[in-house]
């Protein structure tokens, strides 16, 4: 006895409407062209924004560097030098981090999460850019799949036609 919905899996052309639109659905091909356009350009947005960010970072990251009395707010922040001991085997190791190294990790630390941000813009933007181009080729593709089993067709007809003759 086989059980309803078993063996077979449905035809999903006719059980989702085409209207739905949804992920499971079929897209039409007007709202299909519009979500292609939408993505290709919030790719384009993030890699752009990526850039920029990416711009600011390497800018700011060099007048630090360059320019130590940007530090000063940080400097605020660090009250003192870090000590601390380490022991292990019997000996124990001290070790002091002046507040002048300290000032710099603040920053350093902030631009590092700023680049990490810039990396995932750029990353997620590219991909976007890359699924559209990857559709437009698959599109070219079947167009000239289908022009050249037309070309073929007429090539027939006309042979056939001056066999006729």
């Amino acid at each position: 006895m086989a059980i309803a919905g078993w063996g077979t899996a449905p035809d999903r052309r006719q059980t989702i409407p085409k209207e739905q639109g949804t992920r499971g659905g079929i897209m039409n091909g007007e709202r299909l062209e519009t979500f292609d356009k939408l993505k290709n350009l919030l790719g384009i947005v993030f890699v752009v924004c990526g850039f920029c960010i990416a711009m600011w970072l390497f800018f700011t990251a060099y007048q630090l560097f360059n320019n130590p009395e940007r530090l000063s707010p940080f400097q605020k922040l660090v009250q003192g030098s870090l000590e601390s001991t380490l022991s292990g085997g019997g000996e124990s190791i001290k070790f002091v981090i002046p507040s002048e190294y300290l000032t710099y990790f603040i920053p350093i630390a902030l631009l590092l999460i700023t680049g990490a941000v810039a990396g995932v813009l750029i990353k997620s933007g590219v991909k976007l850019v890359q699924s559209d181009l990857r559709a437009i080729v698959r599109r070219f593709d079947t167009f000239k799949h289908q022009s050249s089993h037309q070309i073929e067709n007429l090539k027939e007809a006309i042979d056939r036609t001056k066999a006729r003759t």
